[in-house]
């Protein structure tokens, strides 16, 4: 599954980079607004799709109604982790433009808050939305790939 990820989000930055849109360096031309929003809706919908897998894997056996015990919410966290920091940095390197970059930063910002949060105490998951500022954000941009996961 690594490997499969890995893969996606090159493919994602490769991309971007026929494009001749670059990727994160001062000198990278930025991307029109429909084109950042499509490229981070692919980088979220590929996560989504991987944190949906782990979410198979360590809860499929679950009752719906049942929370997860807090040692298998630590093990997900823990193997999701990777994933949201690849989403973090994957969309940190695409260059938003002007119209965009003061939120998209603030919403990397806040991915980056909510996941310290909940890596340093993963029980959060099980009591609220650990990242609804996040999603908020997502939706004011646009990005509904990343809002949906």
């Amino acid at each position: 599954m690594r490997l499969r990820r890995f893969t996606a989000i090159t493919a994602v930055l490769a991309l971007a980079a026929m494009l001749g849109i670059g990727g994160g360096t001062a000198a990278a031309k930025p991307l029109s607004a429909k084109e950042f929003r499509q490229l981070a809706n692919a980088v979220c919908q590929k996560t989504n799709q991987d944190l949906a897998e782990l979410g198979d894997q360590h809860f499929g056996d679950l009752p719906r109604d049942k929370p997860p015990p807090l040692r298998e919410l630590e093990a997900f966290v823990t193997d999701a982790k990777p994933v949201i920091k690849e989403r973090i940095n994957a969309i940190g390197a695409l260059p938003p433009p002007k119209s965009l970059k003061k939120r998209v930063k603030k919403f990397l910002a806040t991915i980056r808050r909510e996941l310290a949060a909940v890596v340093d105490d993963p029980s959060i998951i099980l009591e609220s939305d650990a990242f609804a500022d996040s999603i908020a954000l997502a939706k004011k941009l646009s990005l509904e790939a990343c809002a949906a996961g």
